[in-house]
């Protein structure tokens, strides 16, 4: 026979933790328009060669601070662009091709950034800021357990005010959408100037994890 005195009790618990990010990943494309195909992509294949050689030579030194890197094929485009008169002007080519290193070193990162911006044709689509897979596991469980000890210490509030003494879990479930929250959403890389011309300023934003669950306890 059911304890009349038995009394299910939901709440959600919730959790978040923060830490500075262990890696950052670049993205680069290098983009040439030109009114002849060959030139644009010549000159789009020797700033792309520069970067992918120095890329290839920084993954070879000890202690590198380059965790990996990647560099796609070139890719010719044309197109015949409107003036204001609503008139087709002539073709243009477009010789673009990317390149994406991931960094373990920011100030190496910074650097390699600094070279990379004064090339013709070079445009840095931002830097990603993430932790590497140990870093984010260890971050995961801790705020699992913290969104866990959240909803216990409800329940126990709950209970207490219904003057139950035994409080004990019998359903849990996660929250899918939680998980992994970059703290600025926009760039976290700004352009400024400095002696040397334009270089890249980081600020490495710190990696969000938050999670949320629910729990059912019978308490009595």
């Amino acid at each position: 026979m059911p304890d009349p005195r038995e009394v299910l009790i939901s709440v959600d618990g919730r959790a978040h933790g923060r830490r500075p990010p262990t890696q950052g990943t670049v993205s680069v494309i290098v983009s040439v328009d030109g009114p002849d195909r060959e030139p644009a992509v010549e000159a789009a294949l020797r700033t792309h060669g520069a970067l992918a050689a120095e890329l290839r030579s920084l993954a070879v030194v000890a202690d590198s601070p380059l965790i990996r890197w990647s560099a796609e094929n070139v890719v010719v485009t044309a197109d015949r662009p409107w003036n204001r008169d609503g008139e087709r002007l002539a073709l243009v080519y477009r010789a673009s091709a990317s390149l994406s290193a991931t960094f373990s070193d920011f100030g190496a990162l910074g650097e390699w950034l600094a070279r990379a911006v004064v090339l013709d044709g070079v445009n840095v689509g931002g830097v990603d800021w993430a932790l590497d897979e140990r870093a984010y596991a260890e971050l995961v469980e801790e705020v699992r357990r913290g969104a866990v000890a959240d909803a216990v210490a409800k329940a126990r509030v709950y209970a207490d005010a219904l003057e139950l003494d035994s409080v004990m879990p019998v359903e849990l479930s996660e929250d899918p959408h939680a998980g992994a929250v970059p703290m600025r959403l926009a760039s976290a890389m700004a352009v400024g100037s400095g002696d040397g011309g334009t270089v890249p300023t980081l600020e490495p934003a710190d990696v969000d994890v938050e999670a949320r669950v629910e729990l059912r306890f019978r308490a009595r």
